[in-house]
């Protein structure tokens, strides 16, 4: 009566009410990891498998099931004769063999998840715990097409990276931004974001895909204050190991984007794409370390209070339309995140130190220079002195003692404030 279970991928033991193994087949016996079936039949089911601590949860799935009489399913570790562990879900189930006496079976049905947690655990190690399980579900691939979502984008980039990088091995680089990563990765999974991307020396992350909800917007600005604010234990652990100190910034925008596998039929990726997510990286490239700058449909879709630290009116790239973007340090409500104010303030040096900068225009360097004074200077910021009708939000390169970035903040009477975005500035003071 039990041939239809012979050719069945899953493995099947029926037992009697007492646990004496009535019938077991071929799959069952290898995810058991016993030997040929028909040998094992009569067996109590306290024979068939190796009794270890791992082995208990087989025996208790069956003993539930005869004390409550209800469908009984687990996922559990069964551990062979040669040590070897599968991942199995056991379902529990009864059926009537004899309809005259009214006998029952107990009946086991395994499915083996081995192979299966395999991939899936070198999945979430190339992308996130989200998109792997998507990946994995049996319409997955449906279920990942290309749809509009409302979502919020994070671009996170590290100050400083090309400096840092000429500083130090490769070898050392690597476990230095794997530690950032690392951390930064921990607080996103915190806040329900997934990494949609490591960029070089950059994150891209993405709150409400694939998995929708609703507050993405208040999570995506909390987790980002929560970002800056490890960089104290990244700064830490980077002293530990002799590695000069760097920052990150921060660029947020929310609005209606394209979600789902892009690439070839070999080749495919989860992405997000469309004007909102350029934005959000347009954003970010204003911000210098330590800034969480947010866009105003963020900000309109928080329904906690948001404190800022000021706002700016910006014309991104690509776009003749200006938008704000607001300094954001804090965020009250369930995830209450505030950012301490810095505290530096500028020394005035005795003299002015003559120095050149250069514009820089994305990565490009100017081949122009031009002449500037440091009036005051702080290891984070300087106040200038210079002919030349700088901007806020330009980007410059200093040219004194070797090569420092920076990006001017404001511009007054009193000269050009500009905010250091690569370390050391011992060259210049």
């Amino acid at each position: 009566m039990f041939e239809f279970f012979e050719n069945m991928t899953d493995g099947v033991c029926i037992f009697d009410v007492s646990g004496c193994l009535k019938y077991i087949n071929a799959s069952g016996s290898r995810i058991l990891g016993l030997g040929e079936p028909s040998s094992l039949v009569g067996k109590w089911i306290v024979e068939m498998i190796p009794i270890t601590q791992k082995n208990d949860s087989f025996m208790q799935v069956f003993l539930d099931y005869i004390g409550n009489k209800a469908g009984a399913e687990n996922l559990i570790d069964i551990e062979n004769e040669n040590g070897r562990i599968r991942h199995v879900r056991v379902s529990v189930t009864q059926f009537e063999t004899d309809k005259q006496t009214g006998e029952i079976a107990i009946l086991m049905l395994l499915t083996d998840y081995t192979e299966l947690l395999k991939v899936r655990n070198v999945l979430e190690r190339y992308t996130s715990k989200d998109i792997a399980e998507a990946a994995l579900e049996e319409s997955g691939g449906d279920n990942m097409r290309g749809r509009l979502a409302d979502a919020t984008v994070m671009f996170c980039d590290i100050r400083g990276f090309t400096a840092l990088s000429a500083q130090i091995s490769a070898t050392t680089l690597v476990d230095v931004i794997n530690h950032h990563f690392s951390v930064m990765d921990r607080i996103i999974t915190k806040y329900k974001g997934t990494v949609m991307e490591f960029l070089g020396d950059g994150i891209l992350a993405a709150f409400g895909v694939p998995k929708y909800n609703e507050d993405h917007a208040y999570r995506a600005v909390a987790c980002a204050l929560e970002m800056q604010k490890a960089m104290t234990e990244v700064n830490e652990w980077n002293e530990q190991h002799d590695i000069l100190p760097f920052e990150i910034g921060i660029g947020i925008n929310s609005g209606l984007m394209i979600a789902g596998n892009i690439g070839s039929k070999t080749t495919m990726k989860y992405q997000c794409i469309g004007q909102q997510v350029n934005l959000a990286g347009r954003i970010e490239s204003y911000s210098v370390g330590g800034q969480v700058l947010v866009s105003k449909s963020t900000i309109d879709k928080i329904n906690s209070e948001v404190k800022t630290r000021g706002k700016q009116q910006i014309i991104p790239k690509g776009t003749n339309t200006p938008i704000e973007i607001f300094d954001v340090c804090a965020v009250s409500g369930k995830y209450s995140v505030e950012l301490q104010q810095e505290q530096t303030e500028m020394t005035a040096l005795s003299s002015p130190v003559p120095i050149t900068f250069c514009m820089l225009d994305g990565k490009a360097v100017g081949s122009e220079h031009f002449s500037a004074s440091i009036l005051k200077i702080s290891d984070k910021s300087a106040l200038l002195r210079t002919e030349y009708a700088l901007s806020v939000n330009d980007n410059i390169m200093i040219r004194y003692n070797g090569e420092v970035y920076a990006k001017v903040t404001g511009v007054s009477e009193e000269g050009t404030l500009i905010r250091f975005t690569s370390r050391p500035v011992t060259h210049i003071i």
